[in-house]
């Protein structure tokens, strides 16, 4: 048929969850699932029933005496996410990208001396699916002596293998290798959170950047990580053979940098002290479009604004005040490229968070619409198809709805108003756990919305017309919602989870169908 259950590996208490974190690599599908006894670790799947199986049990069954003459045993999983109450105020949420040949993702294994999170390497096989390097052995790092809250590898962002580059992943981390038992003769190497790169080998795992120097007095003699939590890099983006980042330090605060990787004209720059002295700008939202790089960015004169760059301190310069003085701050958010141009969000203190577009200069950067008239429209989930925008936006007459835009007032306005009246047909917001809900598959968007009575909330998809905005499946049939979400394109099929009573969520499947293959032959 056109749709149906790939596989209902979720059991268990993740019955609920679901399988996430969905990435594809040579036709196949790679993400994080539950089967109930492994706990989260990486699966696989072709989209089939019997090509649908856990990669690898990376974190393997661990029993302890019970006292009464037999065993606890506990199978945790690799891929879980986990929070330490009472010591980091952030939880460890496992992160998965995809190379061309390799899956690079983050989680914890079985080693007794940690409860670290590691990154991991796969080509989709259990012999080649394996954790790069220990990078934290021997220490608590919420230890309450630390100056640093921090909850394990992260940031992942791969670089797709080329010419005689294999693939290989960027990342954050903080590495800390205890000498001696329990840390008693300090840590070697170690470093701040800060820029690391791996192909996947021991000796192919190196640190690109080390920001903030070590500080290795630390508690009485030891030492580890007490760099002023290091660099900290976020918000990384590639740029053709650079990678630019915010980082912070104690001269700077947190401003804009670059790495070059072809090591031409020197590695690391500091694009630009965009707000002169320690405090830091805040550089947020990093985005390519218009031939460099837009971000939103606090020059202590004018708030939180769009700003611009081409790499270096005479092109990064504030593009336009959009909510004028010193102590207003339009916020500019949801930053996307759309053509040559920059689409993104903003309140310029008249208007409320509208739709808005700039080419880089102050005169081109301008409200495309102020769609909802009596406040904000909160444009948000933001996706490009063939060259026209379309997102959720919020109006009082027709509620949240879906909405496109090519970056004109005349080419902004409702697809359909699926919900009708002031219901909202989309309530959802961007988390760990929706991840995905909208997609471009086959030259259509596939998108969840709830129509308020018929069909409750499930796939719908439509090619920019009203007409042509539909329901593709009642996978919860009737009024009863499957709340499908975590879309990826793969081939002809969408892949996605949904929900139901009898079976919770699991991996669904949907393409338009082309039937069986009928063939003939003429004799004589």
């Amino acid at each position: 048929g056109d749709s149906g259950v790939v596989s209902q590996l979720q059991a268990g208490e993740a019955r609920d969850w679901g399988p996430a974190l969905f990435v594809e690599m040579g036709g196949n599908i790679y993400f994080a699932g539950n089967d109930g006894v492994h706990d989260w670790e990486l699966w696989r799947s072709d989209g089939t029933v019997g090509g649908t199986y856990m990669v690898k049990d990376l974190r393997e069954e661990e029993c302890s005496p019970d006292g009464q003459g037999g065993m606890n045993c506990v199978n945790e999983g690799s891929m879980e996410v986990r929070c330490w109450p009472g010591y980091a105020t952030n939880c460890f949420y496992p992160e998965i990208v995809a190379g061309n040949n390799k899956i690079f993702f983050t989680g914890f294994d079985s080693d007794p001396r940690t409860n670290f999170a590691h990154v991991f390497v796969s080509d989709g096989t259990e012999q080649g699916t394996y954790r790069i390097r220990d990078q934290w052995i021997g220490w608590n790092y919420n230890h309450p002596d630390a100056d640093f809250d921090y909850s394990g590898p992260s940031n992942l962002m791969v670089l797709p293998s080329s010419g005689f580059n294999p693939d290989r992943v960027v990342y954050t981390v903080i590495q800390a290798i205890c000498i001696g038992d329990y840390c008693n003769s300090g840590f070697d190497p170690a470093s701040g959170e800060e820029l690391w790169i791996t192909d996947g080998t021991d000796d192919g795992t190196y640190i690109l950047v080390n920001l903030v120097p070590e500080d290795k007095s630390w508690n009485n003699g030891d030492y580890c990580c007490q760099d002023d939590k290091g660099g900290i890099p976020r918000d990384l983006v590639l740029r053709g053979s650079d990678i630019w980042f915010t980082a912070q330090t104690e001269d700077y605060g947190r401003e804009l940098y670059r790495y070059s990787l072809s090591g031409l004209g020197g590695g690391l720059f500091l694009v630009k002290d965009l707000k002169t002295g320690v405090e830091g700008s805040n550089p947020l939202y990093l985005t390519s479009a218009s031939g460099g790089l837009f971000l939103s960015a606090d020059d202590g004169s004018v708030g939180q604004e769009l700003h611009y760059s081409q790499g270096d301190a005479f092109s990064t310069r504030l593009v336009k005040d959009i909510w004028p003085g010193a102590n207003n701050s339009s916020s500019p958010s949801m930053l996307t490229k759309l053509g040559q141009n920059l689409i993104f969000t903003a309140d310029d203190g008249q208007h409320g968070r509208e739709l808005w577009i700039s080419d880089n200069t102050e005169s081109g950067t301008f409200m495309v619409k102020d769609i909802n008239t009596n406040g904000s429209s909160d444009p948000s989930w933001f996706t490009v198809m063939d060259d026209t925008l379309y997102f959720m936006a919020y109006t009082e007459e027709h509620g949240t709805e879906l909405w496109r835009s090519d970056g004109t007032t005349a080419g902004t306005y409702m697809v359909r108003d699926i919900n009708p009246g002031n219901n909202s047909s989309f309530v959802w917001t961007p988390d760990f756990f929706h991840q995905e809900l909208l997609l471009v598959h086959n030259g259509e968007l596939y998108f969840i919305a709830d129509d308020g009575g018929e069909f409750g909330a499930e796939l719908w998809r439509t090619d920019g017309t009203d007409l042509g905005t539909e329901i593709v499946v009642d996978i919860n049939p009737g009024n009863n919602s499957s709340w499908p979400n975590r879309f990826i394109s793969v081939g002809e099929k969408l892949y996605f989870t949904a929900w139901s009573q009898e079976r919770g969520r699991q991996l669904m499947f949907y393409w338009d169908n082309p039937g069986p293959v009928v063939s003939s032959t003429e004799s004589s």
